[in-house]
């Protein structure tokens, strides 16, 4: 299957594809920043 076949086969960008097949396996989720507490975090229990 060709990219711009693929492209259009799941409705997304071509680009999309492209990034996709960079990847042997795909990379999975990262946060990018650390989670934020609360400010009352200390106090409750």
């Amino acid at each position: 299957m060709s990219k711009r076949a693929a492209a259009a086969h799941f409705n997304i960008s071509r680009d999309t594809v492209e990034k996709a097949l960079a990847f042997s396996v795909p990379p999975g989720y990262r946060r990018t920043a650390p989670i934020k507490r609360p400010k009352l975090d200390g106090f409750t229990e």
